[in-house]
């Protein structure tokens, strides 16, 4: 399991620390740590999330082996890649613009909506958000 603070949120004055707990095999509890960026207090208000799990097979963990290329090495990709970069660039640069159309926009969605930088669609499986069941009681 991995142990963090919530996604995509913050507590002003301390931050979150992430770790791996394997509670697969163990009955005890475990702690969410946190480090005080500044001298001061800090409170969690009623049903602030404080912890988030995320389940991590550990052990897959041990058969992962990345390996480095250049991206040279597959023209396709590279091609793809530089693609999606200059379109990134040209957003960017008319939304500093504030040309109208970039400022409607607001933000590209291509990878959001499962489209690469030709507007191609890609994925066979593409989830933008995840829904997980709620937590049920036991019995």
């Amino acid at each position: 399991m991995r142990v963090s603070g919530a996604p995509n949120s913050h507590t002003d004055g301390i931050i979150a620390l992430e770790g791996l707990v394997e509670t697969d095999w163990t009955p005890a509890t475990f702690t969410m740590n946190w480090r005080f960026t500044r001298p001061g207090l800090v409170q969690f208000e009623k049903n602030e999330c404080f912890c988030f799990l995320t389940l991590v097979p550990h052990s897959v963990l041990d058969t992962v082996q990345p390996v480095l290329h250049d991206i040279s090495d597959n023209p396709r990709l590279q091609a793809s890649y530089e693609s999606w970069r200059d379109k990134r660039v040209d957003f960017s640069t008319r939304l500093a613009r504030r040309e109208p159309e970039a400022v409607r926009q607001g933000w590209q969605r291509d990878y959001l909506h499962g489209y690469d930088a030709e507007d191609n669609f890609k994925p066979f499986y593409h989830l933008s958000k995840r829904r997980l069941l709620e937590p049920r009681e036991d019995g």
